[in-house]
Order: C-alpha cells, then structure tokens, then sequence
C-alpha cells in the first residue's frame, strides 16, 4: 500500500467533508477520476449542476429550457445568458484525440480550458438555491438535490477507463 502525501490527505478530508459543497457539472468522470487515480474513496458534498437542472426541468412550475443533458455551454448560456465559445473547439480536439486529458503534462491551453470550465459553477448553483429557497420550484430543495447527486458517487467506481 502507497502512503498518502499531505496533499492526498487534504483532497481525502475536503472531499468526505459533507459540509463543504464541490460543485461540478456531469460529474462521473471528475469523481472517477478522483476515486480511481487518487484513492478518493468516500466523496460528500457534491452538487452536479447537470442533475440539478435535470430536476428544475422535472419541476412542474419551472419555465426555462428542458434539457436534461445539458451541456456546460448551454446551461451558461440558460442561466448567466453568456456565450461559452471555447467549448465548440474543445470539443473538435477531443474528437481528434481521445487521450487528450490523459496527456501529462497538461498543454497551457488545457491547463486555460479548465480552469475556465468551473468560474461560471457557482454562479450557476447559487441561482438555483436561490429558486428553490424562494420557493420558486414547487416540489424541488436543495435536500433532493445533494440527495440525487450523492447517487451518481456510487457509479464511479465502475469507470473502469480511468484507472
């Protein structure tokens, strides 16, 4: 057995934390990642503004766009109405290259696309805590939310690709 560095040690305490709340968007290959290359076995926490928006859609008095795979750039685009351009050409290179992410080092413009991804995250989930603290969604809280979320923590263990 590998001993754990202070830096997997901090990772393994942030994510058990349950209070402390990782957002992510569609979350199965962060969290395989992190459970299968970093032994990150027990992961609380996490809200994916994917399913998030899935159930808003499920909420009868919701009224924005129904999409219950939607992709960061549309879910940006829904909720902060701006245009993410950078994920149209990420996309071409990761259909040229499969091994893309799997490169190490990661290329700066990588490194960039990354770092991009997560800004807009929580603008994203404090908009909907707002609506379901205002009870602007009939049936939808928070609670549901972590608690569906918490679901999809199970399944990275079989992302047997990440290893």
């Amino acid at each position: 057995m590998t001993q754990m560095n202070s830096k997997d040690l901090r990772l393994q305490e942030l994510f058990s934390n349950k209070s402390i709340v990782k957002v992510f968007h569609d979350c199965i290959e962060d969290l395989s990642l992190l459970y299968n290359l970093c032994n990150i076995k027990d992961i609380k926490g996490i809200f994916d503004t994917q399913i998030a928006h899935r159930m808003c859609c499920d909420d009868p008095s919701y009224k924005g766009v129904k999409n219950s795979a939607i992709s960061l750039a549309m879910l940006i685009k829904v909720y902060l109405n701006i245009e993410y351009e950078i994920k149209g050409e990420m996309h071409n290179l990761m259909a040229q290259n499969p091994y893309l992410w799997k490169t190490r080092p990661l290329t700066e413009k990588l490194n960039f696309y990354a770092g991009n991804d997560v800004i807009y995250l929580p603008k994203i989930f404090y908009l909907i805590k707002e609506k379901c603290e205002r009870h602007q969604m009939r049936y939808l809280t928070m609670e549901r939310i972590f608690d569906e979320c918490s679901k999809y923590v199970s399944y990275v263990q079989m992302n047997l690709s990440i290893k």
